[in-house]
């Protein structure tokens, strides 16, 4: 029989080697869960301190497993995998809070990067709190440059077929990605709310949250606007 969540912590917390010392960590992660890169170093600390308590004897596997289903991830997952890699990476992040950017994805991209090219893209300010995923792979090499000279992909739809199929169309979405400047972004809005008040179309404006699916890998940096 599947155990509720109420069920399963009570199960791993009887199995603890030490639940008093594993509860301060789970109260400590609870209230650092806030997006600041601050706060994004001290969850990785967090990860970082208890994993070694495991490692010392201090704590057992079912500490581990306690903490972890507590605080809403496994050991196994991405977010466990990427707070250890920027807790080895702290101190050296904690020199430039005011440069990096909003984001443990985009931090655990980072701690991917030599050493000497991370001193490099930051002293030439080519990293900074707006940097993207995106950016941080092309800047280590993991995305090609693109080359202007490719011709852009024709469209799914062209503007000439849109005006002969648009009185069968009644529902679309449009992918808008992240890194739309945001007086573009306001001024698509605008012109979408301006043909809603005249009652020609409608739409939503996506909910955003401050953090994405903690286990989930395969993210695409988009919004979608349902129209």
């Amino acid at each position: 029989m599947t155990k509720t969540y109420i069920e399963r912590n009570k199960y791993l917390s009887t199995y603890s080697k030490n639940k008093v010392v594993t509860d301060s960590f789970i109260q400590k992660y609870r209230g650092l869960t806030r997006g600041t890169v601050e706060h994004i170093l001290q969850l990785s600390e967090c990860v970082v301190e208890i994993k070694q308590k495991e490692k010392s004897g201090e704590l057992n596997c079912y500490d581990i497993q306690y903490f972890c289903h507590s605080v809403g991830i496994t050991e196994k997952g991405s977010t466990f995998r990427k707070f250890m890699c920027i807790g080895q990476r702290v101190e050296e992040f904690r020199e430039y809070l005011d440069k990096l950017p909003n984001s443990y994805t985009v931090l655990y991209e980072i701690t991917t990067l030599d050493p000497d090219k991370f001193e490099e893209l930051m002293d030439n300010n080519e990293i900074h709190s707006y940097v993207t995923l995106k950016d941080i792979k092309r800047l280590g090499g993991k995305v090609p440059t693109v080359n202007n000279s490719i011709k852009t992909p024709t469209p799914l739809v062209t503007p000439g077929q849109m005006k002969k199929l648009i009185k069968s169309i009644n529902r679309f979405t449009i992918t808008v990605s992240r890194d739309i400047p945001k007086n573009e972004f306001d001024s698509f809005i605008e012109y979408l709310n301006n043909l809603q008040k005249k009652e020609l179309v409608q739409f939503e404006i996506p909910q955003t949250t401050g953090y994405i699916d903690d286990e989930t890998e395969d993210i695409t940096d988009e919004e979608l606007v349902t129209v």
